[in-house]
């Protein structure tokens, strides 16, 4: 418990380091504003010379505790020997390998799969906070509405079909046939994407959008093969570009991938893997213990401490930014009362919840910014945080329309399952009955994403980058990720203006007063932020994460004892 609690402060310490440094030049001063276009080639990773707008950009760092050989790049050393083949035990199931399913839209899960088998035409470089090439070697843009995309001309999918400008546009078309998915939403402010020649792209948006580069950075963005899809409407979905092939898929039990030894990239050390689905926290740790397995993602608090003892096993902490919200079903006739909300927000003990669910792995709001990421930029702080207090929601509740319904809470994951089993708890001792609906991950991503009006209030992460950018897709009218069905015009006007905007202390003021609205609206109500720790045996190394706890084990490597 208490090197738990060590390792928490850790990660506030160095998110409070990190924030410093992100406000702060080489010299100390504040960074300027630029105006050129933004810019970027092999040579040039991303340069805004003097008229691109100063975009937005996430931490410098990504804020850890434990061992950090855990994110480390493999040894150069010619005399080290690796393991061929790694397995790794998930925390979190995947049901499907595709993006453009509402089940395979989001989780850490998938996007890590995602990152194996894809590739996206840019990426986004958290320690040198800039964008870096991928399949587009450089990319222009005059105006931050039209985007050219120059393409290298050696990459090959998995099924040997040769990687073209046309794919990109073949990419675009498709994630628009699957409207809720994150895939869709991020690509869906491109109004025209053109194979100008067989290896350029260019893309016109319906408007300026200073977060563009950030939309199409993601491993859940990238390029598909159309004609593997056609063929197989499943298994084309396993085909993309990355350095790994998928070998083998039991849904909801384990994956397989081979390594792509044709990849146009650099090969990856370990030639094979294999995640299984182990959701009994206890469990991985066991399987662990016993060198059944090398990575065990999520150790619970109780085991992490024979693992950072022992000299055969290294652990690594990261802080999720995600808000884990209680989300109200805005279009439910009781949700839909402000005063039935404000009850529900009054009655619940956002630690009790928190301990129950993640012992003490966790980090509390101390504002009440709606669904504000932890170390998202432009927070408003200022905006008061709605505490316990069981006699004014008592008083909330007699105003509502609420006369005595079971109210159905969905969630999915055992961690929200006993969090909302706690909250079941608070919400009796003020008169409102309420049962909890566990679904599977898949199914519960499928009904929550959906843009029908399903569930009641749902408790789940809101997925958040370390800009500003993923707000839209939670509050905008009829986005996916909007889980709480939340409509507000005015809302939808600044979410419009705001990515239009090149200075960014007039996106700040616009931020300020769209929490405001939103915080006054009440869709949704913070309760805590995750803090997750796992373990794994000693050798591991070149996993990367990033601050919404998405994996990255594309060059995941072991050395062994010579």
């Amino acid at each position: 418990m208490q090197n738990s609690k060590k390792a928490i402060a850790l990660i506030i310490c160095l998110i409070m380091a990190l924030t410093l440094l992100a406000a702060c030049g080489n010299n100390g001063s504040t960074t300027q504003e630029s105006n050129a276009p933004a810019s970027s080639s092999a040579n040039q990773p991303q340069s805004t010379p003097s008229a691109a707008p100063a975009l937005p950009s996430a931490s410098a760092a990504q804020p850890t505790s434990g061992d950090q050989s855990f994110i480390q790049a493999a040894p150069t050393d010619e005399s080290v020997k690796y393991a061929e083949h790694l397995e790794v035990l998930l925390d979190s199931n995947l049901s499907v390998i595709n993006p453009c399913s509402p089940a395979g839209s989001s989780g850490t899960a998938n996007t890590a799969t995602y990152a194996m088998i894809y590739d996206r035409l840019i990426e986004y470089d958290k320690d040198a906070a800039v964008h870096v090439p991928a399949l587009a070697t450089r990319w222009e843009t005059d105006d931050w509405q039209t985007f050219r995309f120059y393409l290298r001309d050696d990459v090959y999918f998995h099924n040997g079909d040769k990687f073209t400008a046309q794919d990109v546009v073949n990419t675009v078309e498709i994630a628009r046939e699957a409207p809720g998915t994150i895939i869709s939403t991020n690509l869906s402010g491109i109004a025209t994407a053109t194979a100008i020649e067989e290896y350029t792209v260019e893309f016109v948006l319906d408007s300026v959008n200073v977060y563009f580069l950030f939309n199409i950075d993601l491993s859940i963005i990238g390029m598909l093969n159309k004609r593997a899809i056609e063929a197989d409407s499943v298994e084309g979905f396993y085909i993309g570009t990355g350095p790994y092939k998928v070998t083998d898929f039991s849904t909801n039990d384990y994956v397989s991938f081979e390594r792509n030894d044709d990849y146009w990239g650099v090969l990856p050390i370990t030639k094979t893997q294999t995640w299984r689905y182990l959701p009994e926290v206890s469990t991985r740790a066991i399987r662990l213990q016993n060198k059944e397995a090398h990575v065990a993602m999520q150790v619970a608090t109780g085991d992490i401490k024979f693992f950072r003892d022992s000299p055969d096993f290294v652990t690594f902490a990261v802080l999720q930014n995600d808000s884990h919200s209680v989300q109200f079903n805005m279009k439910d006739p009781i949700c839909s009362d402000l005063n039935f909300r404000l009850a529900v927000v009054h009655a619940l003990d956002r630690e009790a919840c928190a301990i129950v669910a993640m012992e003490d792995m966790y980090i509390l709001p101390t504002d009440g910014s709606p669904g504000w990421g932890y170390i998202t930029p432009m927070r408003n702080t200022s905006i008061p945080l709605i505490s316990q207090d069981l006699d004014l929601a008592r008083k909330y509740l007699a105003d509502s329309i609420y006369n005595g319904e079971v109210i159905e809470i969905t969630t999915a994951r055992i961690d929200n399952v006993r969090a909302m089993e706690a909250a079941q708890e608070q919400l009796a001792k003020i008169g409102i009955k309420a049962s909890v609906n566990e679904m599977d991950q898949a199914s519960f991503l499928a009904f929550a994403t959906g843009l029908e009006e399903n569930g009641q209030i749902l408790f789940w992460p809101q997925v958040l980058s370390a800009d500003q950018r993923s707000y839209r897709s939670i509050y905008y009218t009829k986005m996916g990720p909007n889980r709480s069905k939340y409509s507000n015009p005015k809302v939808d006007e600044m979410l419009d203006l705001v990515q239009t905007i090149i200075n960014p202390a007039e996106r700040e003021t616009i931020y300020m007063e769209l929490q405001e609205i939103i915080y006054a609206d009440l869709p949704t109500m913070t309760l805590y932020y995750r803090a997750l720790e796992f373990a794994a045996a000693k050798g591991v190394g070149g996993v990367r994460t990033e601050i919404n706890t998405s994996y990255d084990f594309r060059n995941m490597y072991m050395t062994l004892d010579n």
